[in-house]
């Protein structure tokens, strides 16, 4: 009787690992599957925003003519407009 229980113990341990692999298989294909969005829809809406760019750009030369200063706010505007551009776009998308 104990020897059959063992047994049966034994084979449930076994199932329960054999689920547990297919479980985290099946997370971790689910898991590469997913494709985020926000970065294509961002890149697409850099276009949208050719003043910012330029003066983002334009600062970036200056900066390595004179090797001093930074384009930080220059910066911030390209990516407030793009973010402007793609949020509606994003959240769209979202589920």
């Amino acid at each position: 009787d104990i020897s059959k229980k063992s047994h049966v113990t034994k084979q449930f341990s076994q199932y329960i690992e054999i689920a547990s692999v297919k479980a985290l298989t099946r997370f971790t294909m689910a898991e590469e599957e997913v494709v985020d969005q926000g970065t294509s829809i961002k890149k697409s809406c850099e276009s949208h925003c050719p003043k910012e760019s330029a003066a983002y750009e334009a600062c970036i030369r200056r900066i390595e003519k004179s090797g001093e200063g930074d384009c930080e706010s220059w910066y911030f505007d390209f990516v407030h407009c793009v973010d402007h551009c793609a949020a509606p776009k994003i959240f769209k998308n979202i589920k």
